[in-house]
């Protein structure tokens, strides 16, 4: 009995849905794309006074605007509201929140490099991960941050035992003259001619 229940149920909730223009098309994502510009008035989490940010329409609408965070990005707002805007130091800061974002991704590497071992001793690989092959590896993954750039690497010599190793590097960054230390984690596998 309960079956049928459902069934009919379930039949007239069809027969509604497709019978009533609009009801059959469900959406296609949960959660809204769109996105408002606003301009900031007071430094937040989410960015520094005078800084043009995306935002979701409620975000904005019912928690920035309201407590005078922010005004929608519209022309003349900049001059009205802003008009004591120091831009080098909005700059600094971005830079600097850029800086730590970076950091934090960064904090430790891990790599992994694959040598034949030598005829003999299988503990031991033909060609040893020298210093230059590291820095080359963590210029491939930096590829994305033009400003940054590898100052030195310290490490026990040149690998030649496979295994785990580790190593440091000294990163820099070009723009805010900071840098960073990054502990690097090395793998070093035997590989098959």
């Amino acid at each position: 009995m309960e079956l049928q229940k459902r069934k009919l149920l379930s039949n007239s909730l069809k027969w509604i849905q497709n019978s009533v223009p609009g009801l059959s098309q469900t959406p296609k994502f949960a959660f809204s794309r769109r996105t408002s510009s606003v301009l900031l008035l007071k430094d937040i989490p989410q960015g520094f006074r005078g800084e043009n940010i995306e935002v979701k329409p409620g975000f904005a609408r019912n928690y920035l605007i309201p407590y005078r965070f922010a005004v929608y990005d519209v022309p003349g707002h900049q001059e009205r509201y802003l008009h004591d805007l120091d831009t080098e130091e909005l700059e600094e800061k971005i830079r600097n929140r850029n800086w730590e974002t970076f950091r934090n991704r960064f904090r430790s590497l891990k790599m992994t490099f694959g040598r034949p071992a030598v005829r003999g001793n299988a503990a031991m690989s033909q060609q040893p991960i020298k210093v230059t092959h590291v820095r080359d590896e963590i210029m491939k993954r930096l590829v994305k941050y033009p400003d940054v750039s590898v100052e030195s690497v310290q490490m026990s010599g040149d690998l030649q035992l496979f295994g785990f190793h580790t190593a440091t590097a000294e990163i820099v960054s070009e723009n805010s003259n900071q840098s960073t230390s990054v502990a690097i984690e090395i793998t070093l596998q035997s590989t098959k001619k």
